[in-house]
């Protein structure tokens, strides 16, 4: 597919298909105004994202042994663009 097709039908289809993946994984403040917090379970949206995507684009998520507690994991979320890795205990 040449380039300007490819930007043809980019521009034709618009937002709609991220917004249809926003809404799947529970909303997003940035684009929904009335988007609310109070049942956002990051677990739930984690696991929606790996059984419903198969390809790490946005975060990669994986569970490690905590370095500082030996008996508890650790869920680690690094960031695809910039490689920054997070851990939540």
């Amino acid at each position: 597919m040449n380039k300007t097709v490819f930007k043809g039908r980019v521009e034709a289809v618009g937002d709609a298909p991220l917004r249809r993946v926003v809404s799947l994984l529970g909303g997003w403040p940035v684009v929904d105004k009335n988007w609310k917090g109070d049942n956002f379970v990051i677990e739930e949206v984690l696991g929606l994202v790996r059984a419903n995507f198969t390809s790490n684009t946005i975060l990669f998520c994986s569970v490690a042994a905590d370095d500082k507690n030996s008996s508890s994991n650790i869920i680690q979320v690094t960031s695809m663009s910039s490689a920054n890795t997070t851990s939540y205990r």
